[in-house]
This record gives C-alpha cells, structure tokens and sequence, in this order.
C-alpha cells in the first residue's frame, strides 16, 4: 500500500503478479511458492488482488497500447473466447494474439465484447477462429479456421460412424502433414513452401473434399428417395 509505514516492495509485487498471471498459477499455491522461493509469506487476499493492480499498471503505462497497435498489422491473429470466473461471475476471456503478442480482456460473448479488444475491429489481415458466429460481423479480415478444432471436429466425425469416415482420418492426417511441411520450411529459412510440395498438398485437399461432397450428396439424394429412412432416422 502507496504511503504504508511496511508494505512489500516492487520486486515482491512483481514476483506474484509472474506467479498468478504471468504463469496462471491458482492464488493459494502462489503464496506458498512466494514463501518457499522467495521466503515472503503474503496473505491470498493480497495475492488475489495483484492481478488487478499489475493490469492496472500495465494498461495506464501505454504497454498494451503499443501492443494492439502491433496485433492490427500483424499479417494474421488468433482470436479466441473462454469462459472464466471473473468477479464472482462466469464471463468470457478474450484473447487475441500472435506468437509474441497477447491482449486479453474480459466480457460476454457478444460482437461488442469482442470488439471491445480494440484489435479486430477494421482488422484486414487472417483471422483464425473457431467457428463461433460472434466474429461474423468482422468483414474486413480473411477468416480461418483454427487447426486444432478443424482437427476435433474431423475426430468427432471419424468416431462417430466409423469405417463410414474414412475421409476425415484422412483429411486429418493430410493436414498435419501440411502443417509439418510448413513448420520444416520455417526451419529451414524459407518464407514459403517448395511449390511443387504445396500443389502436392493443395490438390489432395481438393480430391479428399470433392470425394466428400459427393458421397454427401449421394447419400441425400438415397435418403430422399427412400421414405423408410426417413422414419428410421
């Protein structure tokens, strides 16, 4: 506490705002890692209240500023929505980042909340989502889909009628192996794939999906001419 004749000093501070945010470590463990690491026994109430002092700090010093400020004319950001605990509520934390770059803040899960981030508003680069219809409205990006729920989503298909979707554990393995390929470019210096790697890639992932929309469309059109199937479905 500012004035306080005894009050923990900036370094004491700033170890339990790493330990609570920084490595999201739950607020009574953090004090008995402060005490153990650092032999300063803190209470959790202070503990608790660090998170706020130190994103209060961060925010009027201009540092997260800077950082939207790089976010918007990053060539793709990652956004996401996670529900939390927040003032004694469930509310959703929103993330926007990149590989070096974080900015988070907390609201519901409207457009406006996720607006509110100040970063994919007007944002003209890739957005990689979930397919959460919430960012539907930011139409000047480019929307992917995030790989790791493409993945899930291709797992649920597969396990759900095995031997019927064999396409999915295709289409899985086909872009894992994509993604592999790109990160051995990376690696290697290259700013892009060898071409003939990527037409390799690109024309499978075409004949996997074509594959698919036809027996999809073949099996809608059986289904449709056969009432019996209807019923039973």
């Amino acid at each position: 506490m500012p004035g306080a004749r005894a009050s923990y000093g900036p370094e004491a501070c700033a170890q339990a705002a790493n330990l609570t945010a920084g490595h999201h470590i739950p607020v009574y463990r953090s004090t008995l890692l402060l005490c153990q690491l650092a032999g300063v026994a803190v209470s959790t109430g202070w503990m608790a209240g660090i998170r706020g002092r130190a994103a209060g700090q961060v925010e009027a010093s201009g540092f997260m500023d800077r950082v939207r400020d790089l976010l918007k004319t990053a060539p793709a950001v990652h956004a996401d929505e996670t529900p939390a605990r927040v003032a004694g509520g469930t509310r959703y934390v929103h993330l926007a980042c990149t590989r070096y770059l974080t900015c988070m803040h907390t609201g519901d899960r409207s457009a406006d909340a996720i607006d509110a981030g100040a970063v994919l508003p007007g944002y003209q680069g890739v957005i990689v989502r979930d397919g959460y219809a919430g960012y539907g409205h930011l139409t000047d990006a480019l929307h992917a889909w995030c790989g790791a729920h493409l993945l899930h989503d291709l797992k649920d298909l597969y396990d759900f009628e095995p031997g019927k979707q064999d396409w999915a554990s295709q289409m899985a393995a086909l872009l894992i192996e994509a993604r592999d390929a790109a990160s051995a470019a990376r690696q290697a210096g290259q700013s892009a794939l060898d071409p003939a790697v990527l037409d390799d890639l690109v024309t499978r992932y075409r004949e996997l999906a074509t594959a698919r929309l036809a027996a999809s469309l073949y099996r809608r059109t059986a289904t449709a001419q056969d009432p019996s199937r209807i019923a039973r479905r």
